[in-house]
Parts: structure tokens; sequence; C-alpha cells
């Protein structure tokens, strides 16, 4: 896993050196950068090694051929069955890493190179002869792109503290991006705080040409995905197939392998898969917190490691550790972070050896499997929108207290007048009334209003509206919470500490 960033537009050396310079947590194990002072391109790259540890696997990365450049940051867990398909076109190798079979397929097949990577990954991609830059993020949103666009500059990073070392991108807060951020405690599809900041889509690739022109489009869509009509027996026959071959995949790596084990469903399948298919004990971490009501899971954790003898090792984080982390949170998110469960993952990453560079987890099982609350209250939404209306007048008999809040912010959330709203106010702890626009002066508030903090959920409706509620919440919890939220946290907080996370739910 690693970091880069790159530049169209003129500028110094300097100005690239120093966007690497902050990614340097990304790729602590080597750095290097590439510049074409005619087309006025700027790349560089910081790398930690996991496949292929020479320095054949060294980016950027050129081939000569083409003279198309790479920066890429991830793993591609089909590289070597596109390695053989690519050697049978004529294709010739240096290296053992995924990295140069993603150049390579991007020479051969252009943009339709990306619907056959299995993996996580974002790259950038110059051609020299075109004066074209191409970007791309992996389908779920694993791995984070960024970019700026001002007039004949385009910028772009795996974090926006890289960005903001280029001059023409200055730290202004995005305001239509505020109220949206209140809301969710991050922003949603393309926006980000920064003004000008955009997030490359997931399942999307991106391309400047040589006039300047940009042009997104996708490559994947989840609803690409046909449905499957199938037994609950065949259902689970096949669930555990994938899985397991997933688990399997992305085990592969020239560094020790770990395994984040909590003690719940999504963690245990992978730590017992990951340890059939490892060859010798695989090494597991479990945190807990030491201070009062907080839950604790290591007992749980600790029966699943005993049970499928793992190499375990837990830790405790205190009440000084949080309070010294969330600066150092902030850092890593470049953004203020609304989910606690970025500090036990900071934490935990930070105490992994320096050896174990790749960790597997648990994410996206909720999200493809209905795990949460709220999946099963709108599988049930008939009965429990009469259940809130009479709910509505009775919880206005309770004391005015916290409780009787947010028994209200649910009720207000059933009775919804669209699917939009549902979804949304089921997720958020806010509510249109009171808004959280409260907590603004009158002024701010008033520029802030103007957007709609909804419009992400509106557009999934809108994408999505052939669908019962229940897969159309499914269906946009990928497009939305996954991506913007839980794998924008799982990057930052494991990456800050120079860890990699693959997610085999995905």
């Amino acid at each position: 896993m690693c970091g880069f960033a790159g530049f169209l537009g003129a500028d110094e050396n300097a100005v690239i050196e120093a966007m690497v310079r902050v990614l340097h947590h990304r790729g602590p194990d080597d750095c290097d950068t590439f510049s074409d002072p005619r087309q006025r391109v700027r790349l560089g790259h910081t790398r930690l090694s996991i496949l292929d540890l020479s320095s054949l696997g060294r980016q950027p990365m050129t081939d000569e051929a083409s003279q198309i450049t790479m920066v890429y940051n991830g793993e591609l867990y089909n590289f070597r069955a596109l390695r053989a398909e690519l050697a049978q076109l004529g294709h010739t190798f240096e290296s053992q890493c995924d990295s140069e079979v993603v150049l390579r397929a991007f020479v051969a097949w252009g943009s339709a190179a990306f619907r056959r990577f299995n993996g996580l990954f974002a790259a950038a991609f110059w051609n020299g002869e075109t004066g074209e830059v191409t970007l791309v993020r992996d389908r779920f949103g694993i791995k984070p792109l960024y970019y700026f666009r001002a007039g004949k500059v385009f910028v772009f990073g795996s974090e926006i503290k890289a960005l903001l070392e280029h001059p023409v991108v200055e730290p202004r807060l995005e305001a239509a991006a505020l109220h949206e951020f209140l809301y969710y405690g991050n922003n949603l599809r393309r926006r980000t705080l920064f003004e000008g900041v955009s997030k490359l889509l997931p399942g999307h690739y991106l391309t400047v040409d040589a006039t300047g022109a940009v042009c997104e489009s996708p490559y994947w869509q989840v609803e690409d995905v046909a449905p499957v009509a199938c037994s609950e027996q065949e259902a689970r026959e096949r669930v555990r197939e994938l899985l397991e071959r997933a688990v399997a995949s992305q085990l592969v790596s020239d560094v020790p392998v770990g395994v984040f084990l909590s003690g719940g469903i999504d963690s245990s399948a992978i730590t017992a898969f990951a340890s059939r298919h490892y060859g010798r004990p695989i090494k597991t971490y479990s945190v807990a917190f030491d201070f009062a009501g907080a839950h604790n899971e290591l007992a749980q954790a600790k029966n699943v490691a005993q049970q499928f003898g793992t190499e375990h090792h837990e830790m405790t984080i205190s009440g000084y550790d949080v309070a010294r982390t969330i600066e150092e949170l902030i850092g890593a998110h470049d953004l203020p972070f609304s989910d606690a469960a970025n500090i036990p993952l900071f934490l935990l990453a930070g105490e992994i050896p320096d050896d174990v560079k790749v960790i597997l987890q648990g994410d996206g099982g909720d999200e493809m499997f209905a795990g949460y609350r709220r999946h099963n209250t709108v599988d049930n939404i008939g009965l429990m929108r009469l259940v809130a209306r009479f709910a509505n007048g009775a919880n206005r008999l309770f004391p005015r207290n916290a409780k009787r809040f947010w028994r209200q912010r649910y009720i207000d959330a059933l009775l919804s007048s669209s699917d939009a709203g549902l979804m949304a106010l089921l997720l958020t702890m806010e509510t249109r009334n009171p808004s959280p626009l409260r907590v603004l002066n009158e002024d701010v508030r008033a520029e802030v209003a103007e957007a709609d903090p909804f419009a992400a959920y509106t557009e999934c409706d809108r994408r999505f509206a052939s669908m019962n509620l229940t897969q159309k919440l499914l269906y946009t919890d990928t497009q939305l919470i996954l991506a913007d939220i839980f794998l924008e946290k799982v990057d930052r907080s494991a990456m800050a500490q120079s860890v990699e996370v693959r997610v085999p739910f995905l």
C-alpha cells in the first residue's frame, strides 16, 4: 500500500517533493518522483513494500514503448491471472509485483482494464504521447483519491494534505458542504469541506486531456451485479465459498499478515478462513477500553483465537490515550472526524509490529448482509410507522431530556415523507427540527442552509427507485456510508500507522 500525488501545470520540482513528503506515513519504505517538463507534469510516490520487496517495484513506473507512466496505491488480488493473460499478448515483466501488472494492463486495454481488476486501488496514468492523465478508483472506494482543478492546473493525490502543498490549493472552507457534514460527520459523494477539492467517486475513472477538458465516467456500478435466485441453503453455501475464496486471495503478501479480531461474526469468519489458508498460525489483534461502561469484547475474541489456533495479542486503551490521539487523528484525516471507532483502530494499528504490514478486517459485512438495526426497521416499515404515529403523541408526555430527544428523532425519521429522508434520518443522530445548523451564528447559518444535506440520499433514491425499501437502503449504504464514512476511517487510521487494511467482504 502506498501514497501518491501529482499535478498538471507549470511549477517546480520542489512542489511535488513537498506533496510526497507529507504522504511519507503511507509509504515509508521508498519514494521517488517523475517529471516531464515539456508537458508540465509531475508525479510522486511513496511505497509501502508488500509484494516484491526489491527496487523493481519502485514507482513512478514507466512503460517506455507507450510512454505511459503510472503511480498506484493498492493491491490487485488477481494480478497473477492478469499477468499470464498479458504475457500471452506479448508483454514482458521485470518484477513480481502487482504494480507492473496494473501498468501493463492499462497499456494493453486502456480504461477497459479497470473492470478486470479485483482488488483495492487508486491510480494515476500519464500518457506522454497524448498529454492525457487518467485517474481511477476501486469499485467501493476502499482507497482514496482527491483532485483539484483551477484553470489549466489539475492537482491530485491520496490525501488532501498532499494537495494543500501545491500553491494553487488554498485551505478555504466549502460552505455548501458544511450543512451535510453537520448531519453525518462526513461529506458524501464528491464533496469535501475544502473549496474546490473533490473525491473521485468509487468505480469511476477521470481523464484530463491535453486541452484541460475533464471527463468522469463509471467503469462499474453496484447495479451491474445481477440478482441471484436461489434457495436459502444455496445462498449460505455460495456466500461461504465466496468469502473463503476472498480471504484466501487477500492473504497474498511477501510480509506477515494479521487480522483485527473483535469476536463478532464478521471478523471471526475472516479469522476462521485465514487460519485455514495461511499455512501457519496467523496473528490476531483485539482491543478494549479501560474506562467504566466501555464495551469489552476481549473474551469473545480470545475464544475465537483459541478455537482457530491464532497467535493472539490484546491491547487496552486508556482514557489518556484517547485524549492524546484525537488531535493526531484530525491530522490523519485532514478534517474533523465523527466516528469514535477511529480511535481503537488507530491505536491498535500503532501497536502492530513493524514487520506486520497487512491486516484483514471485517468492514462491509453489515452493509452486505443488513447487519444494522435500521435495516430491520425498514424491513418492517409498515408496522414501524404505525407504532411511530402512536408514539409521536405519547412521547410528548415524557420529561424533556436526552431520552425523549432520541425517541423523537427516531419517530420523526419513521414519519418522513420520502424514502430519501427516511434513509438519511435513520443514519444521522441529528433531526430536521431542531437542525444541526443551530450551532452556527446567524450569518454563517444563512449561507450554509442553502445547500441540501439530503441531496446524496435523494440521488440514490432515484437511482434505486425500482427496488423495495430494504434493498434500496442496502444499495444506498454501499454508495454513501461505506465509502465516505467507514472505509475512509479505515484507510486514514491504519495508513497513518503505515498499515494496509484489506476487507474481504468487499
